[in-house]
């Protein structure tokens, strides 16, 4: 059951998360997600973050997240195909913070019918990008955590510290 601690001061819940934190890395089943190495070297715990996480659980499901330049790669093969544009170098780069929110968002992209033309066009190239790099075995990045999900990973406890605002896929 998660526990909410709050006080007045940050460092009485300061002092608090290291003491927790050394607590549980003493037992050996609990995994410490920090955000970023100052948050894990804070508490006095080896830096884990959830990416990290969802990397270890797609390692062992045999999916592989794939890198920049081959996103990029398929990102423009599937502009190509979907919408023919002139300079589809200049549209993948343009392109890209939208279709990686689009699957950051979601795990399956759908869009109803009264879409725009422009929504449309977006989810068209997102569906045809997902299906070239999963044919051959790729992820996109935004797809990490909603990836790792469907791999059903074996529950392990987990104490979180340091994600402010963790989104739906987190």
């Amino acid at each position: 059951m998660p526990t909410l601690y709050v006080s007045e001061s940050i460092e009485s819940l300061f002092h608090i998360a290291r003491e927790l934190s050394q607590d549980l890395t003493d037992d050996s089943g609990w995994q410490i997600i920090t955000p970023n190495r100052n948050a894990a070297q804070s508490l006095g715990v080896p830096g884990f973050s959830l990416q990290q996480l969802a990397q270890d659980i797609l390692k062992t499901g045999q999916v592989k997240v794939a890198p920049p330049l081959v996103a990029q790669h398929y990102l423009r093969e599937a502009l190509r195909k979907t919408l023919e544009p002139q300079d589809p170098d200049g549209m993948a780069r343009a392109w890209q913070p939208t279709i990686q929110a689009v699957l950051w968002s979601q795990p399956d992209v759908c869009l109803g019918s009264d879409g725009s033309k422009r929504a449309r066009d977006v989810f068209n190239v997102v569906r045809a990008y997902q299906q070239q790099l999963h044919n051959d075995g790729w992820i996109d990045q935004g797809e990490l955590f909603w990836q790792a999900i469907k791999q059903h990973p074996q529950r392990r406890f987990v104490a979180i510290y340091g994600y402010l605002n963790p989104c739906s896929d987190e």
